[in-house]
């Protein structure tokens, strides 16, 4: 479950909350990445289901491929905060 994390943890935490967002940042490009494929990648038994492509390239990729993230106007609302409406954590959640 995505939440919005307080100014005071990520005072506290900053380099665990900045690689949680580094590892967030590069699976959601491989699974954007993946979305190309949907429809187009087939196996022996027929068409292979999007999630379990998307799930086959995350599992190969290493943490020391992984790429710094672009600075995000969305990061900075969601440490307490909104955009447009919307609460940060619909912006940006981190999802292991």
């Amino acid at each position: 479950m995505s939440m919005a994390i307080t100014k005071e943890s990520y005072k506290d935490l900053k380099e665990y909350w900045d690689y949680q967002r580094k590892v967030q940042y590069n699976k959601e490009v491989v699974q954007n990445m993946a979305d190309q494929f949907q429809g187009r990648v087939y196996n022996d038994f027929g068409q292979v289901d999007l999630q379990q492509v998307k799930n086959i390239l995350w599992d190969r990729v290493s943490p020391n491929d992984y790429e710094e993230p672009r600075y995000s106007i969305a990061f900075n609302t969601w440490i307490e905060g909104t955009l447009g409406g919307h609460t940060c954590e619909q912006k940006v959640g981190f999802n292991g």
